[in-house]
C-alpha cells in the first residue's frame, strides 16, 4: 500500500517530506499550437484502437516504463478506453510495443494524456509514430492547441515533444510518494 500527492501547493511539500514522503518528480507542461508533423515515425508498426485483450500487455509495458505511481491498472485502462475518444496501441509482429491516449475538451483544445513505448523498443521510431498519429487525431477533432505533461527528468520524451514543436510552458505540479 502507498500514498501519493501530486499538486502545486508548495506549502505542503516540507510537511509531507518530514512525514516520509519522497519526491518522485516535478511535472512540466508543454504546449503546441497547430498540426505540423515533422516526421512520421516507424511505418512498419501498426497503430490500431486498443482492445480489452490488450490490457494485460499494457500493464506489463508500464512496469519497466513508469514509477508505480504512474502505472495503469487493468481497471484504469478500461476506464480510459470507455471515456476517451482516442486510445490506440502500436504493434510490431503482433506484439504490443506502445500506446497513446488523448482527450479533447473545450473546442479547439486537446491533451495528450499518455504516450508510452516499451523500453526494449526505444529508438525505433515508435514514439514518433504514435505522436504523429495523435496529432492527426487532434487535427480531425479540430484541436489546434495541444498540451501534455511530462516528468521533468524524462529528457528522452521531451526531445520527442520538442521535435514536434511542443514548447515548455512551466511546472504544473510536484509528485511525492510514500510506501506504507
Amino acid at each position: 500500500m502507498d500514498l501519493s500527492y501530486t499538486g502545486s501547493a508548495a506549502w505542503l511539500l516540507d510537511p509531507l517530506q518530514e512525514r516520509g514522503f519522497r519526491l518522485i518528480s516535478h511535472i512540466a507542461t508543454f504546449e503546441k499550437i497547430g498540426w505540423s508533423i515533422p516526421m512520421a515515425g516507424n511505418q512498419d508498426v501498426m497503430v490500431r484502437p486498443v482492445k480489452p485483450a490488450d490490457y494485460g500487455a499494457l500493464v506489463a509495458l508500464d512496469a519497466p516504463s513508469f514509477h508505480p505511481r504512474w502505472r495503469n491498472s487493468m481497471e484504469s485502462l478500461r476506464r480510459w478506453r470507455e471515456s476517451l475518444p482516442y486510445f490506440v496501441v502500436a504493434t510490431a509482429a503482433d506484439t504490443v510495443v506502445g500506446y497513446c491516449y488523448c482527450s479533447t475538451g473545450k473546442p479547439g483544445r486537446g491533451h495528450l494524456i499518455r504516450l508510452a513505448v516499451h523500453p526494449a523498443w526505444w529508438g525505433q521510431g515508435i514514439g514518433t509514430r504514435l505522436m504523429a498519429e495523435a496529432i492527426l487525431y487532434f487535427q480531425r477533432a479540430g484541436a489546434r492547441h495541444i498540451t501534455l505533461n511530462s516528468q521533468e527528468e524524462n529528457e528522452r520524451a521531451q526531445r520527442l515533444y520538442q521535435n514536434f514543436g511542443f514548447r515548455l510552458v512551466g511546472r504544473e505540479a510536484t509528485a511525492l510518494w510514500r510506501e506504507l
